[in-house]
């Protein structure tokens, strides 16, 4: 048996496990106490938020890319990519969802021939759990210091007809921001910096793609911009790249409203996730589709995911304080 057997091993047991809603398949395969512990909890909450809704799981599966791996002293590493497939019935429909996680695995000969993985660490910020960026914090925590409205803004004359005496209403192309989100779920557009948490980025994308106008004031901490690298110098707005801030912004510039349930948003429709409930956001997704009761599945970067539930019931980041805010986006700006 090789170290990558193990890593073989691991892989199929997780997929049952999360198949099954159970953790017993995994212990067999890991000897990771605090990952076990994790995942324990996470399908604990998955399953029985899934029996809620009515959810009756199909099939998983997943496929493996092994990114890197190296010999180490004591047994080997390697950075793995799974690329997952969950396929489930609710009310006589199929729904597939899917997403991409990427993990780097510790493997340790046991010493009777064969080896275990003992050490599992995720690769991802937990479903783009935003750290503030530097010079931002008051902006990030404090978004009634972000000086909206202290500056007079314009938008971006790339959308808007110079020539007109009085900008043009902007009518938000649903559809296209939706395309954009498929096109782009699992790749990073060349156009656009990639950010090690790129979740706000790619619904900043999306909506840009959908027609929102830039609202670009030259000031990190107002408007709503993007210009990429300058001179060596990456400029973009707080409320490009940053959960929190995008969120107040589109509340604040009313370029979107906050609806009270999932059910009443829309495709191309931003959800806004505080997983500690502590009032600030670290996580967007977009609104791609509709499961057969009308509840929201969506698309979003960091952890990769295509069509998956907006309540995030099986992520690492999600707890019973976890808060969120569905957002309107206007159909005229």
């Amino acid at each position: 048996m090789s170290w990558k057997t193990a890593v073989y091993d691991y892989v199929h047991a997780k997929n049952r496990a999360e198949t099954e809603g159970n953790i017993e398949p995994l212990r067999a395969a890991l000897a990771d106490p605090i990952f076990l512990s994790e995942m324990s909890r996470i399908l604990s909450a998955a399953k029985r938020k899934a029996e809620e809704r009515g959810v009756r799981p199909i099939e998983q599966q997943t496929r493996l890319r092994i990114l890197a791996s190296r010999v180490l002293p004591s047994g080997a590493a390697a950075d793995l990519e799974l690329r997952r497939m969950f396929s489930y019935e609710l009310k006589g429909q199929r729904h597939t969802e899917e997403r991409v996680e990427r993990e780097r695995v510790t493997v340790k000969p046991r010493g009777d021939g064969r080896w275990s993985v003992t050490q599992v660490e995720r690769l991802q910020a937990p479903d783009s759990y935003d750290r503030p960026i530097p010079g931002a914090m008051h902006h990030y925590a404090r978004p009634e210091l972000a000086g909206y409205g202290a500056s007079v803004p314009y938008l971006n004359s790339s959308i808007l007809n110079p020539n007109e005496s009085s900008p043009r209403r902007v009518i938000y192309n649903r559809a296209a921001a939706v395309q954009y989100a498929e096109t782009w779920w699992n790749g990073a557009n060349p156009q656009y910096i990639q950010f090690e948490v790129d979740c706000t980025s790619f619904v900043s994308q999306c909506l840009y793609a959908g027609g929102l106008p830039m609202d670009y004031t030259g000031k990190r901490e107002s408007g709503w911009w993007y210009r990429g690298r300058v001179h060596g110098q990456e400029l973009w707005s707080y409320s490009w790249a940053v959960a929190n801030s995008l969120m107040r912004y589109l509340l604040n510039s009313g370029r979107a409203r906050q609806v009270r349930s999932p059910w009443e948003l829309q495709l191309g429709d931003v959800i806004c996730y505080d997983w500690d409930g502590d009032g600030t956001y670290q996580h967007n997704t977009i609104v791609t589709g509709m499961d057969i009761t009308g509840a929201p599945l969506v698309n979003a970067h960091t952890y990769n995911a295509r069509s998956r539930n907006w309540a995030y019931y099986d992520s690492p980041a999600w707890s019973e304080r976890t808060t969120y805010v569905f957002l309107r986006i206007a159909d005229q700006i």
